[in-house]
């Protein structure tokens, strides 16, 4: 049961069907009430990861289920006054703006994808010693919220978190991992006894016919294994591109596995292009914290609808519901509970 859906409903199905910015005002126009009442409730109420999770499980059924942990950086460049905001490098346009540092969980069997929880990073410079927390401190903390309500098969991380620090967390609590490895990282292989750079290891012993190798060695006093993948990047050049984990399994699903971390940037894209990620103009951190988690439940709607309607994307599923015209949260309610089987306070 997943109380006050109904409430929650009525701030994200307006995420997926109102157009424009997806602010208060907006979604207070599609609801029919103030604007004021809109931004007391995203204040005050957050969707928690245990509803989302029980969405999660009645998808996946007794499928594995994979933990996919990366951050985002969401646009508040034209205010200095959002609670959380700070000046934040881009990857992905190689520009450093005030924003919004969410790092994200998302559960995944390997094609759908439910986002469950989320931390807000800030800049040490733009917060107290005493209150800053490092990305690495909050996926811990997220980590151990996720693992006590959904067993999670293996976690799936960017190279980004690729530290001693978490890596020996997570073997110490019997948690597998997969993770991107540096390339000039250097690591004992089995069959030395000297470090050597994980790339001049692998180019050592590179067979051009072998697209995926894996390894045993040790790094930072960890047994763990290492796999070097060819693949062919956007600009059709073949490079390689290592990785590290904790579990032993052939070369081929060490890359298969990895390769479910493309799901939390569709995730992204999605959300930021059609759900509103970056469109709550509230001041107040709890309000920009909440409006993300609605972004999480309307993008699970829309991973709802593309499975039962056998869709390609979610941006297919989100224009299915809009020529539906899913226009009120009775008809969602009803359609998520004849559907999927899914009841609700």
């Amino acid at each position: 049961m997943i109380d006050n859906i109904e409430l929650n409903l009525l701030y994200s199905i307006p995420l997926i069907l109102s157009n424009g910015k997806k602010t208060c005002e907006e979604i207070a126009k599609f609801n029919n009430k103030s604007g004021d009442t809109i931004l007391r409730y995203v204040k005050n109420n957050k969707i928690n990861a245990e509803k989302l999770i029980l969405i999660a499980k009645e998808l996946f059924k007794n499928k594995k289920v994979y933990l996919i942990i990366d951050d985002t950086i969401i646009s508040k460049e034209y205010s200095n006054f959002i609670e959380g905001t700070s000046d934040n490098f881009d990857p992905s346009n190689g520009r450093t703006y005030r924003s919004l540092c969410s790092v994200v969980l998302i559960l995944t069997d390997g094609k759908t994808s439910i986002p469950i929880t989320h931390g807000i990073w800030t800049n040490r410079e733009f917060i107290s010693t005493e209150l800053y927390k490092s990305k690495i401190e909050i996926a811990k903390e997220l980590i151990n919220e996720i693992i006590s309500l959904i067993k999670i098969d293996i976690v799936v991380m960017d190279g980004l978190y690729a530290f001693s620090e978490l890596m020996q967390w997570m073997i110490s609590y019997g948690i597998k991992f997969e993770m991107r490895f540096h390339a000039n990282r250097k690591i004992i292989p089995k069959d030395a006894e000297k470090p050597i750079k994980i790339k001049d290891y692998f180019e050592s012993i590179n067979n051009k016919k072998m697209k995926y190798r894996t390894i045993e060695g040790i790094w930072r006093e960890m047994k763990l294994y290492f796999t070097a993948v060819k693949r062919t990047n956007k600009k059709g050049i073949l490079n390689i591109v290592y990785q590290v984990s904790n579990y032993k399994k052939p070369p081929r699903d060490h890359a298969k596995i990895y390769s479910f971390r493309w799901n939390i940037e569709k995730f992204f894209r999605t959300s930021k292009q059609f759900l509103g990620l970056k469109d709550c103009q509230s001041r107040n951190k709890n309000a920009q914290h909440n409006h993300i988690t609605y972004v999480f439940l309307a993008y699970t709607l829309s991973q709802l609808i593309q499975k039962k309607r056998k869709l390609k994307t979610p941006e297919l599923a989100i224009r299915y519901m809009k020529a539906k015209n899913f226009m009120n949260v009775d008809f969602a309610k009803s359609y998520i509970d004849q559907h999927f089987g899914i009841t609700y306070a």
